[in-house]
């Protein structure tokens, strides 16, 4: 007996091409990428997210979310998901959101996040994009810190004219 199995083969070459390409994709990212279950476990975790928090992916998988983020946020974190899954309303899911970001070496850096659902097998995940802010922050530090100086700036400028005009009527009475 013989069996025409070309279509079969067919279907896995393209099966593992989608599977390259995704892979490829997920690693050229240039931004973190994170999928989590329902429960809050991570499931996934790309190259990019790995160089902004320290954590090999596979040190990662497996564990909860919060080992991402300061205590005080890991802990309540569980909980927003819980309610979240219960109630379906979030703050987060479906935008991006400025929050805090704790690193292998438990150095916090500013992030931001954007949450999105889906289901996968009937099960809902949630992958995250997540963009360090760090330079972000200090380019922004630096320009109040600059519109502080020219405010002060102009202030003392104002100042020292408004006394400069009253030097001249005391010199002007002076002078009669």
């Amino acid at each position: 007996l013989t069996r025409d199995v070309s279509e079969q083969v067919r279907a896995q070459a393209a099966e593992t091409r989608l599977r390259r390409f995704v892979d490829v994709v997920l690693d050229t990212m240039i931004d973190g990428l994170i999928v989590i279950d329902a429960d809050g476990t991570i499931q996934a975790f790309n190259r990019a997210g790995e160089g902004l928090f320290g954590y090999a992916a596979g040190e990662l998988i497996g564990r909860n979310l919060g080992l991402l983020m300061p205590q005080s946020f890991g802990d309540a974190h569980d909980g927003f998901l819980s309610r979240y899954m219960q109630t379906g309303k979030s703050s987060i899911v479906g935008s991006a959101r400025e929050v805090v970001g704790q690193r292998k070496d438990g150095t916090t850096f500013p992030i931001s996040i954007a949450i999105g659902e889906a289901k996968l097998n009937g099960d809902k995940i949630f992958v995250g994009v997540i963009r360090d802010l760090t330079a972000t922050k200090a380019i922004e530090d630096e320009l109040r810190q600059a519109q502080r100086l020219d405010a002060m700036g102009k202030l003392t400028g104002g100042v020292a004219h408004d006394f400069n005009n009253i030097l001249m009527v005391v010199m002007g009475s002076a002078e009669t």
